[in-house]
C-alpha cells in the first residue's frame, strides 16, 4: 500500500484561516498538479471538517475514485450538499456511529483507528491513498505517510486557532517524524515540495 498527502500551506504553516472557510491558497498550477496526483489514487481521505469547508467531492480528471470521510458522527453535514449527489465518487463514511438512514449514498466502515481503515481500505483493493486533511486528520495518518506533497504559498494567515498541516497532540523531539527532501519546484512565488519519510513506525 502506498500512502501519500498533498496540501497547500501559507508560509507561517496554515492550511485554513482561523474561522476554517474554505480558501483555495494555491493558484490554477498548484490545482493542476493536485488533480495530477489524485489520478494516481485509487483512495482519497478527508476529515468531516474539510467537508463542512468545500462540500463538494473531490474528483479525479481521469478515473473514479472512493472519497473517505472520517467523522465521530457527521454532525454539521448537510445529506443535499454536492458532495453526496456527484455520480463521479464512490462514498464511503468511516464513522463511529453511522446514520445510515440519513445518508444513503454512501457505503460505512466503523472507524477503529487509521490503522484499521487503511487495512480496511486495503481489503477492497483501495491500494493508492491520498490523505487531503485538514490537520487534525494528518495527525492521525502522518506516521503511515510515505509521501508528503506541501504547497508553500506566499502568504501569512496566522491565528492560534486556524488549522496547520498536522495538529493534534504534538510529536516529542524523540518521536518527530523525519523527512528526507526529494523534489523543489519553483512557479512564481509559489514552491512544491515532496518530502519521503525516513522514519519507521
Amino acid at each position: 500500500m502506498t500512502i501519500f498527502s498533498n496540501l497547500a500551506m501559507s508560509l507561517d504553516g496554515k492550511i485554513a484561516p482561523a474561522d476554517r472557510s474554505f480558501f483555495p491558497l494555491g493558484t490554477k498550477e498548484d490545482r493542476r498538479r493536485m488533480l495530477a496526483l489524485r489520478n494516481t489514487c485509487d483512495a482519497l481521505i478527508m476529515g468531516a471538517e474539510t467537508l463542512r469547508s468545500y462540500q463538494k467531492a473531490c474528483n479525479a480528471p481521469d478515473k473514479m475514485i472512493t472519497n473517505v470521510i472520517i467523522s465521530s458522527k457527521m454532525d454539521r453535514v448537510d445529506p443535499t450538499w454536492p458532495f453526496f449527489s456527484s455520480p463521479k465518487i464512490r462514498r464511503i463514511l468511516a464513522v463511529q456511529n453511522p446514520d445510515k438512514e440519513r445518508f444513503p449514498t454512501c457505503e460505512w466502515l466503523e472507524y477503529q483507528g487509521p490503522q484499521a481503515l487503511l487495512t480496511a481500505l486495503a481489503s477492497q483493493g483501495l491500494k493508492n491513498i491520498l490523505i487531503e486533511g485538514g490537520g487534525a486528520l494528518m495527525w492521525d495518518f502522518a506516521p503511515f505517510i510515505d509521501t508528503f506533497h506541501v504547497t508553500i504559498t506566499p502568504r501569512i494567515l496566522g491565528g492560534t486557532k486556524a488549522p496547520t498541516l498536522v495538529d493534534g497532540l504534538g510529536f516529542s523531539k524523540d518521536t518527530s517524524l523525519n523527512l528526507q527532501l526529494q523534489d523543489i519546484i519553483q512557479n512564481e512565488d509559489e514552491l512544491y515540495l515532496t518530502y519521503k519519510r525516513l522514519r519507521s513506525i
